[in-house]
């Protein structure tokens, strides 16, 4: 879990040291272990020239070095944190050049299969175990890697740079132009040292999607104009300062099996097998690990499968002193079920402390965020990283990928079964609901999706200019098993895992989401709908397939909180200090006078749609007008 950045130029060049250098700096809080740089003459007349730095063989950045490619990396160590593991790291035959961010938890795995090959390695690193996978297999390597991955490889044989992600896009890769090139970056901020000013103008779609609807990171675009994504589970080829065509080497499956093709009984086994190895995958680690428990399904699923494979464990759980937002009981049930075995840790953060760091995480942040809990999340690692701990596991994903959220799943999964004839089936479900508050949520759904299809989604009172000239005809399928595919890709977990990711490394924290194992992804995506909501319960596949390992109070619990935080305490606390801090400040997308005249009532009516103009007004003042990064 690292840092990388780099740029390609159009021809060879002689630029100062300080340009590279300036990239991996503006995002050193990924990586306080270790940096490196290497400057390289790939279409020099006279052969490749090249040229290295290091924290222990520093380069002056006024230095003009002659290159047309730099690659740059800032190290968080986690798999053999010694300096075997230094990147920009070389080939022995001095071919291959790789920069990554992520980590490939097949490593020993892929090491020994290629040692049965016949190559052999000088260090015990994912590292070399990727690069020379990449040697062995070219492309065709991206299928067999397990974890996650954002990468630059140059190849001096093709005179060019590879850029790849992973399946799911877990670690994050921007490109954006240059004057005469174009550069990449694990974070949006460190193409500012070299990339043209005009990347950077605000795009207003971005900014419409996010305020109106909730959405971003549609289309692998940003909140920038001309800084971009490379897509998630894809490459793409960088020659001569021009990045090529990306392409694509997985997609989420959209043909689901019946339940004839595999038996409920089948599909539970084949789940926990699954599910198990993704955890024990994500126990590799050379430094301290722990767990984040929320005292939710998910969660909890991951801390019992560690327990059941004989580990001992650390988890952290927030508590809040508001009792519609405190989850904290159910997390202590499973400290009740394995006492000594788990070292259970209460954080309690105040309400107040999102002001505190509030300039700072904006900045962090490089783009508006959909809810200041996120900050909470910020906390617990941070406490984590005081105890020494470097990795956190999380339940990530767990309700993307198996319809956890009944309000995006419930009623759909209903005229699901009607539409394909099941009608006693579809009943049984409706009546055997068990989410609460049962009936009213069922419809409720039935009165949203009625008025969804009557209404603009854009009909909602604009606190600045009309978003209508903006709207998107395009958005998220309506129906079941479109909705669960959509939501795992583009039109939610895109975002979710950018966000997430960016914060966690602002810590930095590695933070691994067995459910967004690329086998768990595969085989859950191939099941069929009902066994993801059956019975009236959402995800109860994991259920069954944890029952015996879990507390009944967690494993058959009601009420679903989600992520829960007290926005609208918090909202109504934060309402002066707020507004004292963008006393003055313009933005052309929020008329301030009226989010201040509005305010509490919105509190009331739809508080994150009132969080979501205050975060694009924050964004505006620390990322848009400042010169300062």
């Amino acid at each position: 879990m690292c840092g990388i950045a780099g740029y390609f130029l159009s021809q060879v060049e002689a630029r100062p040291a300080a340009d590279m250098l300036s990239m991996c700096r503006l995002m050193q809080h990924r990586g306080p272990d270790d940096e490196g740089a290497a400057f390289i003459a790939v279409n020099a007349q006279d052969g490749i020239g090249m040229k290295h730095h290091s924290l222990r063989h520093a380069i002056d950045p006024n230095e003009r070095l002659i290159h047309d490619l730099a690659l740059g990396h800032r190290r968080f160590s986690i798999i053999s944190p010694t300096p075997d593991g230094h990147q920009p790291f070389w080939s022995v035959d001095r071919k291959l050049c790789l920069t990554f961010n992520g980590e490939i938890y097949n490593y020993i795995e892929l090491r020994s299969e290629l040692r049965n090959a016949g190559v052999t390695f000088r260090t015990s690193t994912d590292t070399e175990v990727l690069l020379e996978a990449y040697r062995h297999w070219g492309t065709d390597v991206f299928p067999k890697l397990k974890g996650f991955w954002a990468l630059a490889i140059y190849d001096a044989d093709r005179s060019a740079v590879l850029l790849a992600r992973d399946p799911l896009g877990k670690a994050p890769l921007y490109v954006a132009p240059m004057p005469s090139g174009v550069a990449w970056a694990s974070e949006i901020k460190s193409l500012r040292a070299v990339a043209l000013e005009a990347a950077f103008a605000p795009r207003e779609q971005a900014i419409s999607d996010f305020l109106h609807h909730g959405w971003r990171d549609l289309d692998n675009r940003t909140f920038y104009e001309d800084v971009r994504t490379l897509a998630a589970g894809s490459y793409a080829w960088v020659r001569s300062g021009a990045l090529g065509e990306s392409v694509s080497f997985w997609q989420i499956p959209t043909h689901r099996a019946t339940e004839t093709d595999i038996p409920a009984d089948l599909a539970i086994r084949n789940f926990r097998d699954a599910f198990l190895q993704a955890v024990d995958r994500r126990l590799r680690a050379d430094v301290p690990l722990s767990f984040e428990l929320s005292g939710g399904m998910d969660s909890s699923s991951i801390v019992a499968a560690a327990l059941e494979m004989g580990h001992n464990v650390t988890t952290f759980t927030v508590k809040f002193r508001e009792a519609h937002s405190d989850e904290e009981p159910f997390a202590r049930k499973l400290k009740e079920r394995f006492g000594k075995r788990i070292d259970y840790r209460v954080l309690q953060e105040p309400m107040d402390s999102f002001w505190r760091e509030a300039n700072n995480y904006v900045a962090l942040m490089d783009e508006p965020f959909h809810a200041p809990n996120m900050l909470t999340n910020f906390a617990m690692w941070r406490e984590m990283a005081k105890n020494g701990i470097r990795v956190s596991l999380n339940g990530a994903a767990g309700d993307e990928l198996l319809a956890g959220y009944s309000r995006d799943y419930a009623f759909r999964n209903i005229l699901h079964l009607f539409r394909h004839g099941q009608i006693g089936f579809a009943l049984r479900e409706l009546v055997k609901y068990q989410e609460l508050p049962h009936g009213r949520l069922l419809a409720r759904e039935a009165l949203d999706a009625f008025r969804r299809g009557l209404q603009s989604p854009n009909q909602r009172a604009p606190l600045g200019p009309s978003p209508t000239r903006l709207g998107r005809d395009n958005q998220p399928r309506n129906d079941l098993e479109g909705r669960l595919v959509d939501l795992m890709g583009n039109w939610r977990m895109n975002y979710w895992l950018r966000s997430g990711h960016q914060s966690a490394m602002g810590v930095p924290m590695e933070v691994r989401a067995p459910f967004l194992d690329i086998d768990v992804v595969n085989l859950v995506f191939q099941l069929p709908p009902s066994y993801l909501i059956r019975d009236g319960w959402h995800k109860w596949i994991l259920r069954k397939a944890m029952a015996d390992a879990l507390p009944p109070e967690i494993t058959w619990r009601k009420r679903k909180m989600g992520f829960p935080f007290p926005i609208r305490e918090w909202l109504t606390q934060s309402k002066s200090i707020y507004f004292s801090v963008v006393e003055g400040m313009e933005c052309p997308h929020i008329n301030m006078k009226d989010l201040h005249r509005r305010y509490d009532g919105l509190i009331r009516a739809d508080p994150y749609f009132l969080w979501r103009a205050m975060s694009v007004s924050l964004w505006w003042k620390r990322s848009v007008l400042t010169e300062e990064f």
